[in-house]
């Protein structure tokens, strides 16, 4: 087993969701994280729209679900907060959720189509 690095900032990732992902209203997105720690505990790991938080966890696995997501284009990211106090951010990614097709031609069926089943 190797040692964990004690020196330099840990190593933080936003892996999901994808820079670019593409999703329709009412969204849930899911974040997941991956961490490569400095020595540090982690004392939890923060998600974000823009500057606006959205919620945090405090152990592993590192992921956070934000439900319900209108729609617009957002920047997202993580950012970790260890045993000292000192934070981490992840590089951001952008993600865009689009309106429902609703209407003829759509793909998604109607109200009464759903309670037909």
């Amino acid at each position: 087993t190797a040692p964990r690095p004690t020196n330099g900032p840990p190593a933080l990732a936003l892996t999901s969701p994808a820079n670019g992902a593409v999703y329709v209203a009412p969204a849930t997105i899911n974040f997941t994280v991956d961490v490569i720690p400095d020595g540090h505990a982690i004392s939890q790991v923060r998600f974000y729209h823009g500057t606006n938080w959205l919620g945090a966890v405090i152990s592993a696995p590192y992921r956070f679900s934000w439900n319900g997501v209108g729609v617009g284009t957002y920047s997202l990211s993580a950012q970790l907060v260890d045993d000292s106090g000192s934070t981490f951010a992840s590089a951001a990614v952008n993600v865009t959720v689009s309106p429902r097709k609703i209407g003829p031609g759509s793909s998604q069926p109607s109200t009464f189509d759903l309670l037909q089943q």
